[in-house]
C-alpha cells in the first residue's frame, strides 16, 4: 500500500498562518475532510481555526511506519525548516 505526507499551509483572513503536518493513505480523500473543516468551521478540529488549507507538500513512501516516521521528522521541523522543504532547498 502506498502512504503519503503532506503538509498544509492553515490559512486565516487570506494569510498563511502555519503549517499542518500530516499522514495518510488517501491523499486527495484527506485534504478534502481538511478543506471541509475548515469550511464548517469545525472548532474541535486542528484545521476548523483557519478559513482555508492548502496542499504545498507530499512525499509518497511505501509503509505506514516510514510515513509516521517521516512525519514525527517533519512536526520537529522549524516554520523556516518547513518552507526550505516545501521549496525543495532542504535536504533531510
Amino acid at each position: 500500500m502506498t502512504y503519503f505526507v503532506y503538509i498544509l499551509a492553515c490559512k486565516k483572513d487570506g494569510e498563511m498562518k502555519m503549517f499542518y503536518t500530516g499522514q495518510t493513505n488517501d491523499l486527495e480523500r484527506r485534504v478534502r475532510e481538511h478543506k471541509s473543516n475548515a469550511a464548517n468551521d469545525k472548532r474541535r478540529k486542528f484545521t476548523g481555526r483557519f478559513d482555508d488549507v492548502e496542499l504545498v507538500w507530499f512525499r509518497e513512501v511505501k509503509t505506514l511506519r516510514e510515513a509516521k516516521l517521516e512525519e514525527k521528522r517533519i512536526k520537529k521541523l522549524s516554520p523556516r525548516q518547513k518552507r526550505q522543504l516545501i521549496l525543495g532547498s532542504w535536504d533531510k
